[in-house]
C-alpha cells in the first residue's frame, strides 16, 4: 500500500476575508443566521470525535500544551477588553457577565513571579502586548479563573495519518 502525502498549507492573516461583527449571529448562504455565541460554539467543537475538554486546572493547562495551542471561550468584556500589560488574575478579571469571545492559549511562562498563559488575541496588535497577552493559572472566581477561561477549554487530535486514502491523494 503506497502512503501519499498531504500538503495543509497554513493561512496568513492577509489571506483572510474581511470580518463583519454581529452579536451572536452569523450570515449564512440562505439569509438565516444561526447563533455563534462562543459557548454555544466552543462546546459543539468539543463534542466532535476530533477534540475534547481539557480539565480545568493549572497542571491540565501545562500538559497540554506540550501538545499544541489550546481553544478557550473567555469573558472579553470588561478588563480583558482594555488590557494592556502585565497578568489578569481571577481579582483584576472577574467572571460576571459570562462567555463572549474565544482566544488561543500558546504557551505559559512566569511574569512577575506569576505562573501565566500566555494568549493569542484576534484584535490585532493595537490589544495587549502586539496582540498577546497573560492570564494567571490561578483558579479563582469559583473556579472559573480570570476571565471565565476555564469555562471551555478545548483542543483537537492532530493525528492526519487516518486521513491518508484516497480522498486525500495528492
Amino acid at each position: 500500500m503506497q502512503r501519499s502525502t498531504v500538503t495543509y498549507p497554513i493561512l496568513l492573516e492577509d489571506s483572510y476575508r474581511a470580518y463583519n461583527y454581529a452579536e451572536n449571529t452569523c450570515a449564512i448562504n440562505n439569509g438565516g443566521s444561526i447563533n455563534t455565541s462562543a459557548s454555544s460554539h466552543l462546546a459543539s467543537v468539543a463534542r466532535s470525535a476530533d477534540a475534547y475538554f481539557i480539565d480545568s486546572t493549572p497542571a491540565a493547562v501545562k500538559a497540554e500544551l506540550c501538545k499544541g495551542p489550546i481553544g478557550v471561550a473567555l469573558q472579553a468584556s470588561g478588563a480583558f477588553s482594555s488590557y494592556g500589560s502585565g497578568v489578569l488574575t481571577s481579582a483584576s478579571c472577574p467572571f460576571d457577565r459570562g462567555l463572549d469571545h474565544a482566544v488561543n492559549v500558546i504557551g505559559w511562562t512566569v511574569v512577575n513571579g506569576i505562573e501565566a498563559m500566555v494568549v493569542r488575541n484576534s484584535w490585532g496588535t493595537g490589544w495587549g502586548q502586539s496582540g498577546y497577552g497573560y492570564l494567571a493559572l490561578d483558579t479563582g472566581n469559583n473556579g472559573w479563573g480570570p476571565c471565565g477561561i476555564y469555562q471551555y477549554m478545548h483542543s483537537v487530535n492532530a493525528d492526519l495519518t487516518r486521513y491518508n486514502n484516497s480522498d486525500y491523494s495528492a
